[in-house]
C-alpha cells in the first residue's frame, strides 16, 4: 500500500523542476502547481482530489488504477483525472510538462450535494488515464493565471473558478454516491429544505422546536423522522455542520478564532474548541497549523 501524502509532498517524489507553484495562495479548497518531469515510474495516493493538465509534448503513460492497467499516449491538452484516495503506479517513458490542480474533496462534495440534494451523500471523481474536456482545460488555465500573476481579487476569482470547476466535474466526470436507504423520514423535499435552512443558518441559535416548525410537525415527531432521514439527531447534525463550516473559515490565516467560533453559531471560543476537536480529532489550531503545511 503506497502512502498517503499531502499534495506538496507530490513534487518530492518525483525528478523534475517546479515551473509553477501557487500553493502558497491560500487558495479555498485548490492548490495548483506546475512541474517538468522527467521520466520515471511513481506509486502514490492524496487525500485530494487530482486533476492534470498535459502540456507542450506529448508521452506515453502507463497507470495502475486498484489493480486495473491503462495505457495512453498523452498529447497537449488531454487531462487525467485521479479520485482521492486511489492507489496505483504511474509510468512514463518521456519528459512530461503538466498542472496538477489539488481538488479538497470537501468542494466536491459540496457542490454535489448542492446540485443532487438529498440523493447524493458524497461525489466520486472518476479515475481516467486521458479525457478531452475544453472546458476543463480553459478553467485551469485561468487558474494558472491567477497563480502565475497574483493580483487584487485573486483569491476571489480562484474561488469562483473553483466552484465552475466542481461543477463540471460533477456534470461529466464522476458519479453522485447515495446516502444509505432508510426506512421512514422525510419526503425528499422536506429534507431538502430542512438542509438548506441548516446551512443558511449556521450562525444563528438552531432549536429542533424551530426546525420541526418549518415542516409543521412536533418536536417529538419531527426527532424521530429526522434521524430516520440523516442518521442522527438534530443536534449532531447541527454541530456537525457548524465543524465543516469552521473548517472553510479556518482556511482563512486573516480570521481569528474567535470570528469562526461566532460566526458558525458556537457558544464561545471554548465550546467550538470541544465541539471541533471531538469531530476532528484536533483542536482547530492545530488543525489550521496542519492544512497550512500541508497546503
Amino acid at each position: 500500500m503506497p502512502d498517503l501524502i499531502s499534495p506538496i509532498e507530490v513534487s518530492h517524489r518525483v525528478p523534475g523542476r517546479v515551473w509553477l507553484d501557487g500553493f502558497s495562495q491560500g487558495w479555498e479548497g485548490l492548490a495548483i502547481r506546475g512541474m517538468h518531469l522527467q521520466p520515471y515510474e511513481v506509486d502514490f495516493s492524496t487525500p485530494m482530489h487530482v486533476l492534470i493538465v498535459h502540456r507542450q509534448r506529448s508521452a506515453h503513460m502507463r497507470r495502475v488504477i486498484d489493480g486495473q492497467e491503462q495505457a495512453s499516449c498523452l498529447c497537449p491538452g488531454d487531462i487525467s483525472l485521479k479520485n482521492a484516495g486511489t492507489t496505483g503506479a504511474w509510468t512514463w517513458s518521456e519528459p512530461l510538462d503538466v498542472l496538477h490542480i489539488f481538488i479538497d474533496p470537501v468542494l466536491l462534495d459540496r457542490v454535489a450535494v448542492e446540485m443532487h440534494g438529498a440523493d447524493c451523500s458524497r461525489f466520486k471523481l472518476h479515475d481516467t488515464l486521458s479525457v478531452r474536456d475544453d472546458g476543463l482545460h480553459a478553467l485551469a488555465a485561468a487558474l494558472a493565471d491567477e497563480a502565475a500573476e497574483p493580483r487584487r481579487g485573486s483569491r476571489q476569482m480562484a474561488r469562483a473558478l473553483g466552484v465552475q470547476l466542481a461543477v463540471s466535474l460533477v456534470r461529466r466526470h464522476g458519479e453522485v454516491v447515495a446516502p444509505a436507504r432508510r426506512l421512514g423520514g422525510f419526503e425528499s423535499a422536506q429534507a431538502e429544505a430542512i438542509r438548506h435552512f441548516i446551512g443558511d443558518n449556521l450562525a444563528r441559535p438552531l432549536t429542533v422546536a424551530g426546525l420541526a416548525r418549518l415542516v409543521g410537525l412536533s418536536s417529538d415527531h419531527f426527532g424521530r423522522l429526522f434521524r430516520q432521514s440523516f442518521g442522527c439527531s438534530p443536534h449532531q447534525y447541527v454541530v456537525k455542520a457548524r465543524v465543516m463550516r469552521a473548517c472553510e473559515l479556518l482556511r482563512d490565516p486573516e480570521v481569528s478564532m474567535a470570528v469562526v467560533a461566532a460566526d458558525t453559531g458556537f457558544a464561545d471560543q471554548s465550546h467550538f474548541t470541544r465541539c471541533f476537536k471531538r469531530e476532528i480529532g484536533q483542536a482547530p489550531g492545530a488543525w489550521r497549523a496542519h492544512q497550512a503545511l500541508a497546503n
